[in-house]
């Protein structure tokens, strides 16, 4: 075994390199991020063509997309700007509306808040874990290791609810919530018979905490929990179909009709891509004639995979069933302590971000 491990780490120049494992789950968390990079090494790029087209709504210069949206096929592109080069008007020919919604989450498990953390607060599992224990310690949230997403029906939402009303930061959204009556209990989760969901125990200020981290975590327990007692967000996809040149191009735009559990998560509204106008498109009839002031086709090429995200790899675990949700953590922890990755920072087009350097001897994050 000492040979093994001296022949490695002058192969990969390794100098602090203690010891080399592997294990029944260590293994295929490494193989998810072995996967990915064999994934990325291999991409074929593809060159994609977007036509589109300008009219003015009111003065308005707007864009118009090809309902298509975009192709790989060159003669196709050539030939369609050939015939669209000659277009001068836009006829208008129909208007869709579609309601579409995004559901609230439901209870908190541990899996979810590791992805979390990882994702928006810039926590490794293993870290997420020591704060959200701390937490619990503290008496500021429940038992932080659990599977469960549904709420039991012996738990008082609205006493939990009343608890938060008086906060500086979400009170006011928790008052509105109460005073409506309108607090639904999520239908979607499953009891799997362990601990209930993650939810706060009681309300704190932000000066009550010491350290960022931990008021972080419990800033996004605490209003994971009123969120998922809200209603779902609904709104309206609206789209105006044009006919230019014998091909359909199109311009969404969309509405809130009910923000919901966003007053309580509006950093989950980026996540729907939405076009919110300032103004409003003016009122079209069939067969209605605009001019076209511009056409153009833009180019551009797939983009390979990035690198696994930690939030991703605890989902690919999960989802086969490596590991528990209270040893995730630290089968993530051990591919990197043992150097078989490394965690770097946001990067693109297929390539690594800047390296994170490790904390404390043998101690590091993942890529």
């Amino acid at each position: 075994t000492r040979t093994f491990l001296k022949s490695a780490t002058a192969k990969f120049r390794l100098r602090d390199q203690t010891c080399l494992s592997y294990g029944p789950c260590q293994t295929p968390t490494l193989w998810f991020c072995v996967q990915r990079h064999n994934e990325i090494q291999t991409f074929q790029r593809r060159e994609m063509y977007i036509p589109k087209c300008q009219v003015c709504f009111d003065g308005y210069p707007t864009e118009l997309s090809w309902c298509e949206e975009k192709t790989f096929d060159h003669s196709r592109v050539v030939a369609l700007q050939k015939r669209l080069s000659h277009a001068r008007h836009a006829i208008f020919r129909e208007f869709r509306s579609a309601s579409k919604s995004m559901r609230k989450p439901v209870g908190l498990n541990t899996v979810q808040l590791l992805k979390a953390a990882s994702t928006g607060l810039g926590m490794s599992p293993v870290q997420c874990m020591k704060v959200a224990e701390h937490l619990y310690t503290s008496g500021y949230i429940s038992y932080p290791r659990t599977e469960t997403t549904k709420y039991s029906d012996t738990f008082d939402l609205t006493a939990a609810l009343r608890e938060q009303a008086d906060h500086p930061n979400w009170g006011r959204t928790v008052s509105v919530l109460l005073r409506s009556g309108r607090i639904r209990n999520p239908t979607q989760g499953r009891d799997v018979g362990d601990h209930p969901p993650i939810t706060p125990m009681k309300a704190a200020p932000r000066d009550e905490f010491t350290k960022g981290g931990e008021w972080r975590l419990y800033d996004y327990i605490t209003r994971h929990f009123i969120a998922s007692l809200m209603e779902d967000c609904q709104y309206l996809e609206q789209s105006l179909v044009f006919d230019v040149g014998g091909e359909q191009f199109v311009f969404k735009y969309h509405e809130f009709q009910e923000r919901g559990f966003l007053y309580a998560m509006p950093w989950k509204a980026k996540d729907l891509h939405l076009n919110e106008l300032d103004w409003q498109p003016p009122h079209m009839t069939p067969g209605q004639s605009m001019a076209v002031s511009e056409f153009w086709v833009e180019t551009d090429f797939t983009q390979p995979p990035d690198y696994l995200k930690e939030s991703e790899l605890v989902s690919l675990m999960d989802q086969h069933g490596i590991g528990t949700d209270a040893s995730i953590p630290q089968h993530i922890q051990n591919v990197c302590d043992r150097n078989y990755v490394i965690v770097c920072g946001p990067g693109e087009d297929g390539k690594r971000g800047d390296i994170i350097p490790k904390k404390g001897k043998g101690k590091g994050k993942k890529r």
